[in-house]
Formats: structure tokens, sequence, C-alpha cells
């Protein structure tokens, strides 16, 4: 339910049509006495008039908050990618023949020098030809998409990302995160996805974008249908250490004058107290806060507009 607006009127008008079906007075006179304000955010009303006008409250629970930076995510064209992981292959099975070579010569040069010294010689010399070709691949590989392609079953992960059971995620923030990001098990969603996927870790990605104050990160995540290339959407990812512990004012607790929101916390059954309240971190069903409302308290969540409706008239009556 959206926040409640009324006019300064707004009171009068809901107390008159209570009234309705009944005898008129002889003076149009309201049938609530104009409450008196105990201090310029503190509204006394009988509880017997809160009734009348529909005020009821709600305890305010515990709540955490945790932070999270704003970001932009992208499906990356694998394609790009697919030579270097082919060459990356390559060079994993030429060091993998020329080891096992190399092994087998020098078995045979041990056992009554059924090799020569020559063929040893070339045998290591191979091996270690092999190896620093797929070295140069795999820094190749981490300079140009980040430290997940530097080992592990490379031919997997082609074969994954070709057939669309991987995808290549690209995740630019908006603004510079100074808190430690927190990856694992956080929910991706993108349009074009049936459902969320889910992002197990994520690394720093090679190059950046100029237009954003953020960094740049990369993800692989799991896929039960193939993402379109450049599908996008926008994700809030958590970071910093502790949550913060405050509460969670719900949203039809909210009343506007002007440019403020204001929240009403039952002092007691007859006392209400106008509170300010920041709008800048929305929860599921209302705003979290750290300061200025503590657990346990009582919020109108019903006739709040009408009381500030009063509370806005006396004031204006007090200024002329």
């Amino acid at each position: 339910m959206l926040p409640l607006r009324v006019n300064p009127k707004g009171l009068m008008l809901a107390l008159s049509l209570a009234g309705c079906g009944r005898a008129p007075a002889p003076e149009p006179t309201s049938a609530v006495e104009t409450p008196p304000v105990v201090d310029d955010r503190t509204l006394m009303l009988s509880a017997t008039d809160a009734a009348r006008i529909g005020v009821a409250t709600a305890v305010l629970p515990a709540a955490d908050y945790q932070s999270t930076a704003a970001a932009v995510a992208m499906v990356v064209d694998p394609q790009a990618l697919f030579p270097l992981l082919a060459e990356h292959i390559g060079a994993e099975a030429a060091l993998s023949a020329s080891t096992a070579n190399l092994h087998r010569i020098e078995a045979m040069f041990a056992e009554d020098g059924n090799a020569s010294e020559l063929e040893l010689d070339a045998a290591r010399a191979q091996q270690i030809q092999d190896e620093a070709r797929r070295s140069a691949v795999r820094r190749q590989l981490q300079l140009q998409w980040g430290e997940r392609f530097a080992g592990g079953d490379v031919a997997t992960l082609a074969d994954r990302l070709a057939d669309g059971r991987l995808a290549l995620i690209r995740i630019e923030f908006l603004d510079a995160v100074t808190g430690q990001l927190r990856w694992h098990g956080h929910r991706l969603y993108l349009p074009s996805s049936p459902k969320p996927v889910a992002i197990q870790s994520a690394w720093p990605a090679p190059t950046a974008n100029p237009t954003r104050l953020g960094a740049t990160w990369l993800t692989l995540v799991a896929t039960t249908t193939r993402l379109p290339i450049d599908a996008r959407g926008t994700v809030d990812i958590p970071y910093s250490n502790q949550p913060l512990a405050g509460v969670d004012v719900p949203r039809s607790a909210i009343v506007y004058a002007g440019s403020d929101s204001w929240v009403y916390v039952a002092i007691d059954d007859t006392h209400f107290q106008r509170r300010e309240i920041a709008l800048d971190r929305a929860t599921t069903d209302g705003y979290f806060v750290d300061r200025g409302f503590r657990v346990g308290e009582r919020v109108v969540v019903a006739g709040a507009g009408l009381l500030l409706a009063e509370q806005v008239g006396q004031d204006a009556e007090d200024e002329d």
C-alpha cells in the first residue's frame, strides 16, 4: 500500500463522515475536540478518538541490513576466447606427450643404455619447449581473460561454453566499492534468463570500462538454457564486513509533508510523536533504519495521514 497523502482538512472530513446517520447537532462541530500539540512533533489524542479515526499501530521488528553495490551485468561473447582455449588444449597435449616420451627414454637409458645420451637430451629439450609453450598460452589467457583461465580443465570449460551450459558474465560496478564483495551464493537476474543464475565466485577482469567509476569483474555461471550474447541486467552485490543492525519500518507507516518523510511513533496510547525517516535503504516490506527508532517501538500504520493533517493544520493556524 502506498503511503497516504492528505490535505489539512482530512481529519475533519473523516470524522464528519464517521457521524453520518446520526441526528444533526445544533451547530456543525467536530466529533473530536482539537487535539492538543504537546510539542512541535508530538500530538495528544484520546484512545477513543484514535480508535474512531482508525489509528492502528505495529511493533518495529529487529532487522539487519547488508550494504550492496550496484552493477551492470552482461553476457560476454566467448568467440574471442575459443582460439586461445584451443591453443591451450594443444599445448597441454604436446606437453603430456613429450613428458611421457622423456620418462620412457630415461627408463631406457637407465636400463643398460638402450637409449643414447643424445636421444635423452633431445627428449628433455622437447619437454622443456612444450612446457614453455603451455606457460606462454596460460599467461596470455590470464592477461586477456583473468586468473580463472590460468589453469584447470580447459577442455571441459571450452565444451561447456560452446554448448551454452556455461556463460561468461562481465560485471561492471557503477561506483567504487571499499568493502569486500560477497559473491558466493548470490543470484543474478537477467531479463533473458527464465530463472536466476547463481554466482559461486568471480575474479577481477583484466580490462575495465572507462565510463564506470567502479571495478570490473568476470564470472562463470551454470545455465540451463543458452543466454543471448550481450544480454544484460542490473545486480546488487553484497559487500562489507558485518551487516548493520536496526529496524524495518513498514511502508504503510510512511507519510509525507512537502519533501520530507515522516513516521508517527506511539509513545503511549494517547501520544504520537512524528519522526523523520530516510528512505535510502529499501527492503521487501518497507525501509531499514539504524538510528532514530528502536526495536519494539510501535509505529502508526493506519491513520497516520490523518494525524499529520491535524498536526500540520494546527501548525498553520498557530503561524496565522
